[in-house]
């Protein structure tokens, strides 16, 4: 029943805007049935909070891991609806890592110095 209390607490501080205190309270849904989970659904359900939280926070690192062990959790649970949500934000979550490492890349200016070397070699052609 602990398991969803917690849940219960998340999803109010959300609502109420409260992201940090939401996190928590997940948070301690992951340690507790992390080992003896005992309810497989509210438990997917929280790593996908907590994934989802931490990627609004813009905490990718994290969301990814929690978004990784809600696709492990529903591919074990079986349950083929969960799996391809945890697809879907796995999807997301790598598309954005992906973005972020390409908008550094594009920001060093060796990299720009590069480009204007090359739309140069093309405008002089």
């Amino acid at each position: 029943m602990k398991i969803k209390a917690e849940f219960n607490y998340a999803k109010t501080y959300e609502a109420q805007g409260d992201i940090a205190e939401a996190i928590m309270h997940l948070k301690e849904i992951d340690r507790t049935e992390r080992s003896h989970t005992t309810d497989d659904e509210i438990y997917a359900k929280s790593l996908l909070n907590l994934g989802r939280l931490n990627f609004q926070q813009g905490n990718l690192e994290d969301s990814y891991k929690y978004l990784n062990k809600f696709f492990i959790k529903a591919k074990n649970v079986g349950d083929k609806k969960l799996l391809d949500i945890a697809r879907v934000n796995l999807g997301m979550i790598k598309g954005s890592q992906g973005m972020n490492e390409y908008i550094k890349l594009i920001n060093n200016t060796q990299y720009s110095d590069f480009l204007k070397m090359k739309l140069k070699y093309f405008v002089d052609s």
